[in-house]
This record gives C-alpha cells, sequence and structure tokens, in this order.
C-alpha cells in the first residue's frame, strides 16, 4: 500500500499547509491535502474518511483556528481510532481549549514554528522527526515541547511514590463529591496508578466504599447534563466513570443496575460498548448480548475493530486501560487466541463474553475471509451455552452464529 502524509488544516491557513506540502514532496513525501486529493462529483466525508484509513501519518497544521473547526476535530478523532500516527505543527502561540487537549494528549508535537522558519534548518529538524514517524521508527512519544503536556513528558520518571499520591488523591476525590469525581478525571493521569487506586479502595471501611459508589454514579449522571463537558471531554470522563464503577464495584447489584440503565439511556456507541465490555467482565449476561447482537446485524466496522481489541478490564492485554483507542498491538492472532480460549471456559464470565465472542469471530471471519484451524473450529462447534442464564431466544441467536462460523470455516477449507 502506498505511504502518504494527510496533511489536515484550517482554510484560514491554507497558504501555510500548501507551502509545507510543497516542501515535504521535495523531500520525497507523497501528501493527500484537500481539495486537491477529492475527486470531483465525490461526497467529502466518504473521501476524508478513507484517506485518513489509508494514510502513514496525519499531520496537523496546529493555529488558533483549530479550536473551532468541526472538520479538523473529526479528521484527529478518526486517525486516532485508526490507530494513526498523529504530527503536530504548531505555528502559532495559542492555548488548545479541553477538548483538543484530549484528542492531542498522546501526539508528537514539533516546537513552535514561525512562518519565517519554514525554509530554514529548524523546519529541516522537525521534517527529520516527521520522517521517523512516517518510516515507523517512533509509533508513539516523541519528546514533547508544548507545555500543555509536560506531564506526559514527565511519564518516564514517574515514579511509585508519585503513582501512590496520585491514587490517594483519586480516592479522596471519590469520596468527596460527584463535583469532585468530575475535576479529577479531567485531569491527566497514568493508567498505572489503577493498581493503587484499587488496593487503596479495599482498604476503606464498608460505609466508605458506599460513598465512593455513590458519588461515581452520580458523577456519571452529572456528566451526562454539565455544559462544561463536550465533545471527547466529556467520553473520557464518563469512560472513567465507566471504568471505575465496574473494577470497584465488586459485583454490587446497585452498581450494575445503575450501569444498566447508564447502558440503554447512552447515546453514544463507545459509551455503550465500554459498559458492555465492563458488564460482561461483572458476569452481567443481557447488555452484552444486547451489544454483540449490534455487531452481528449491523456489522459497523469501526465498531467490530474497536471491539476485537479492546482492552477494558483486562479482556485482550492484562492491563488496566480506561481510555482504549485502537494501538494495533492487538492483532488477529492475539485476539482469536483470547476469544478461543474463553469459549473453552464454562464459569459465569466466560458465559458472559460468550456472545460478545461469538459475534465478533463471526464478523472477521465473514467479512475479512480471516480463517480458523480445525482444533479452532471444533473449540467454537464444542462451545457450551448455560440454558440457565440464557433465555430460549437467547440460546437459537448464540447457536445460529455458532453455525454459520462453523459453516464459513468449512466453505474456506472446501475452497482450498
Amino acid at each position: 500500500m502506498q505511504k502518504y502524509i494527510f496533511i489536515s488544516y484550517s482554510t484560514k491557513n491554507t497558504e501555510t499547509a500548501f507551502k509545507i506540502k510543497n516542501i515535504l514532496e521535495k523531500r520525497g513525501f507523497d501528501i493527500w491535502l484537500a481539495p486537491n486529493d477529492i475527486p470531483i462529483g465525490q461526497r467529502y466525508a466518504n473521501v476524508i474518511e478513507k484517506a485518513i484509513q489509508n494514510c502513514t501519518v496525519l499531520l496537523l497544521i496546529m493555529s488558533r483556528y483549530i479550536c473551532t473547526s468541526m472538520w479538523i476535530n473529526k479528521e484527529i478523532e478518526r486517525a486516532i481510532n485508526y490507530g494513526k500516527n498523529v504530527f503536530g505543527i504548531k505555528i502559532e502561540e495559542f492555548e488548545l481549549n479541553d477538548e483538543f487537549k484530549f484528542l492531542l494528549s498522546t501526539t508528537q508535537l514539533s516546537p513552535l514554528l514561525k512562518e519565517t522558519d519554514i525554509y530554514s534548518e529548524k523546519f529541516e529538524r522537525i521534517v527529520c522527526d516527521i520522517q521517523r514517524v512516517y518510516n515507523g521508527e517512533i509509533p508513539s512519544g516523541l519528546p514533547l515541547k508544548y507545555p500543555v503536556f509536560s506531564k506526559i513528558e514527565e511519564e518516564k520518571t514517574y515514579n511509585k511514590s508519585n503513582l501512590v499520591k496520585s491514587a490517594k488523591d483519586m480516592i479522596s476525590a471519590f469520596l468527596c463529591s460527584k463535583e469532585d469525581c468530575i475535576n479529577i478525571l479531567t485531569q491527566l493521569h497514568y493508567s498505572e496508578i489503577n493498581k493503587y487506586v484499587k488496593i487503596l479502595f479495599n482498604q476503606l471501611t464498608d460505609e466508605q466504599k458506599k460513598t465512593v459508589m455513590k458519588n461515581l454514579n452520580e458523577a456519571y449522571n452529572l456528566a451526562l447534563l454539565d455544559p462544561n463537558l463536550s465533545g471527547r471531554k466529556e467520553y473520557a470522563v464518563k469512560g472513567q466513570i465507566i471504568y471505575y464503577i465496574t473494577r470497584l464495584c465488586e459485583h454490587d447489584e446497585n452498581s450494575i443496575s445503575k450501569l444498566k440503565s447508564y447502558y440503554y439511556s447512552e447515546s453514544n456507541i463507545w459509551q455503550r460498548q465500554s459498559i458492555a465490555y465492563g458488564l460482561a467482565a461483572l458476569s452481567e449476561i443481557q447488555v452484552p448480548f444486547d451489544f454483540a447482537q449490534k455487531i452481528y446485524y449491523d456489522c459497523d466496522e469501526a465498531v467490530i475493530n474497536r471491539s476485537w481489541t479492546l482492552v477494558f478490564f483486562g479482556d485482550i492485554q492484562e492491563k488496566d486501560a480506561y481510555l482504549y483507542l485502537d494501538d494495533g498491538k492487538c492483532d488477529w492472532t492475539k485476539c482469536r487466541t483470547v476469544r478461543i480460549n474463553r469459549l473453552k471456559k464454562n464459569e459465569l464470565q466466560a458465559q458472559a463474553f460468550r456472545s460478545l465472542d461469538l459475534c465478533l469471530l463471526h464478523s472477521f471471519l465473514s467479512t475479512r475471509g480471516w480463517e480458523l484451524s480445525q482444533f479452532e473450529i471444533e473449540v467454537v462447534k464444542n462451545t457450551v451455552f448455560d440454558k440457565k442464564l440464557f433465555t430460549k431466544q437467547q440460546l437459537r441467536f448464540l447457536k445460529t452464529v455458532q453455525k454459520e462460523i462453523v459453516k464459513n470455516c468449512k466453505k474456506q477449507i472446501r475452497k482450498k
């Protein structure tokens, strides 16, 4: 597949974008830039989507105008969704709004580059950095010079005492009020603190634990209504709340009931997905089944991809993650192995994941032509469903998906 750089820019910076395009093309890069590369008669949104999906790097021209551009927001979000490297060139001093702080929190950003610097040695050094990202030498994490992201720069030296302190701050906020829950979760912090949050939570009294769960649940409702939370920031905060509720509630029926109500009232597909996986980890059957049906019937490519590689609650990787975007590290083989191994198990949590595992295997086999080994086919064929947990209608659906997987695999074998 041809490698190219997708340039995202505000129309207010068109002249600068084309100057940078010309310079990069002279250095041997292939560039995709609207409107030049949009075929006549094609729908803008469809072409942009494909261009971002297939690009090697997304290069963002950063000025104050990006914060008010709906298109740039969408372009960055799609690039992150597809696991693309995003490299930002900052051409003026300005303050990012909260939404872009979240969007760009793991992005490679250049030092300030003034208009007069474009033809200087300073820009040459930036081109070298872009080349390294373009070549895949830096999958993530160039040194970040932009002051807003100073916390991320410090991650390599962020030691245990700092993590414990952050976890204590988190628990203190959870104990205080729903507003404090929101405030602490709008701040950037490292997923490594989560194991310390869990340890500290387990040291609380039963009454304190109830207070934490009460405040987190109220915080979720507040996040739905808070006008200061919008876009990606809202999703980030709600995603973390879902994570902490499902990690800390220890099968608390009240919290599980509220999570179900959040699922059915939530309009955002990614939040629904997070809740479905969280509830599956808590051995709840209905919501994961409902979401699995969406995967099966809608065949939404983005939903299937993100569901396949989701690492919430150690589903695929043994790590905690409250915010996950496909980083390309969970490939077909690894994810397939995890799901096949879980289909061999019959305990309650494995049953709760049954519908998700089977519908995702079915989607990947039917839409991509991927294959299972004879041993894996036998595992799917012999998968057991607990009749006490599923309704008759659910059992019929699951057995239908099970038979379709086996049938598709046999067809692939005959073709060979």
